[in-house]
């Protein structure tokens, strides 16, 4: 039998970082959460708990612990599903402050209920389209960090990520290839300096303390006021791209 917080403790035991056992506990109990909430809705493409401790919460986490996030942090989960990875980083990252940003009510509502059940100070679900808070400017170039794991194309996604981005900011997108090694097209790399960022090099990366594999942007100037522009349209620009 699968003992998830044993798991999870152990997992970090491996990598010599200690976490109470208070985070240790949370994280199993969302685990159970996800697991048992799939059971009544597909809430995420896992449905094992070994699956779902395993390649969707400390998946999502192994990048980021290095991450440093001083108190008053602002980060935004664009996308966040069940709640990955912006749960399992304000589970860890407990100075930081997390937006999880999820346009499915369902979806929305259940990140609601970890957030209260687990009770999780540091998190809050927000129920909106990223091309609608995009030019809210409750939120608008208001976060230090921004994140999307299994969310959309790298073209939609830096669109709606980078407006939230305050200038310094950076957006992560999770891959397991570095972005460069993805011979970017031309016409994708002038969109990204058309929303004001550039890609991060290792050298960024190196003082972040974070790891190579992944798309990393850093915001360079404020984003035009015309970005985020409505779904359907970046959907359809995003088609155009070569590739």
């Amino acid at each position: 039998m699968f003992h998830v917080e044993q798991y999870i403790a152990e997992w970090f035991s491996a990598r010599n970082i200690d976490i109470s056992g208070d985070q240790q506990s949370k994280l199993a109990r969302y685990a159970d959460m996800v697991f048992e909430t799939g059971k009544q809705f597909n809430i995420t493409g896992y449905k094992n708990l070994e699956d779902i401790a395993k390649n969707l919460i400390l998946a999502s986490l192994e990048p980021v612990l290095g991450l440093n996030v001083p108190r008053g942090t602002r980060l935004v989960d664009i996308g966040s599903g069940a709640g990955i990875p912006g749960i399992p980083m304000s589970l860890y990252h407990r100075n930081g402050e997390f937006y999880l940003l999820e346009s499915n009510e369902k979806k929305s509502s259940f990140i609601s209920s970890v957030i209260e059940a687990l009770t999780i100070p540091n998190a809050l679900s927000v129920n909106a389209r990223a091309e609608d808070i995009g030019h809210n400017p409750d939120y608008r170039e208001s976060f230090d960090f921004a994140c999307a794991r299994a969310f959309a194309g790298v073209y939609i996604t830096i669109e709606l990520g980078l407006p939230l981005l305050r200038t310094g900011g950076f957006l992560y997108i999770y891959a397991n290839t570095t972005f460069s090694e993805t011979n970017p097209p031309r016409d994708l790399l002038s969109h990204i300096e058309s929303l004001g960022a550039a890609p991060c090099d290792d050298t960024t990366l190196r003082r972040l303390n974070l790891p190579r594999a992944g798309y990393f942007f850093e915001k360079k100037i404020p984003t035009p006021g015309k970005y985020p522009r409505r779904y359907a349209v970046i959907k359809r620009e995003a088609s155009k791209c070569t590739s």
